[in-house]
């Protein structure tokens, strides 16, 4: 499971990269998505009999990986794809929940998994509730580094070419983030 999570965070990370670019080739983001997705499916399926906490970070990263592919459409999913995509949050949800008292990366996902809902249904209103969430969380975990990831999270969850309504639904987070990360 270990060695998948890697792999799929090396090819996370290398998309990432050519996000910077001003230009970047759609071939090779398409690429490198394709490796990461498929990498975190084999540490999601390999980490499937072990505790939720163990589960949780390839299925979430997995997750934010096909909001990604959505979210740079220029159009919302088709109601069949919602509903995928609905599905996979409530699995990671209850694995984010198992825990009565969490740590703070379980406690991060829990927050993260609410703002990937709230874009994905479009929900603007829910985004008070993030920031709420993202503040509690500070003053458990006020690290600017902790914050440094998440935004990275962020970044990576909402690329330049996404819809324009959801970076901007987003944004109250992302400066939130900014401030917090130093």
């Amino acid at each position: 499971m270990e060695v998948h999570s890697l792999v799929g965070s090396a090819w996370k990370r290398r998309l990432m990269a050519l996000d910077l670019h001003p230009t970047p080739p759609e071939q090779a983001r398409t690429t490198a998505q394709d490796h990461m997705s498929a990498a975190y499916a084999l540490a999601r399926d390999a980490s499937a009999s072990l505790p939720a906490s163990k589960q949780l970070y390839p299925m979430q990263n997995l997750l934010a990986a096909d909001l990604r592919r959505v979210f740079i459409l220029a159009a919302r999913p088709d109601e069949t794809t919602l509903h995928a995509l609905r599905q996979q949050l409530e699995a990671c949800r209850r694995l984010a929940w198992a825990d009565e008292l969490p740590d703070e990366w379980q406690t991060a996902a829990r927050v993260e998994l609410a703002l990937q809902a709230a874009l994905l249904e479009e929900r603007d209103g829910e985004i008070a509730t993030v920031i709420a969430q993202i503040r509690t969380l500070q003053r458990r975990q006020p690290d600017p580094k902790f914050w440094r990831t998440q935004l990275d999270q962020l970044d990576f969850l909402l690329p330049a070419d996404t819809r324009p309504a959801l970076r901007k639904m987003a944004q109250p987070v992302k400066d939130l983030l900014l401030q917090l990360a130093g």
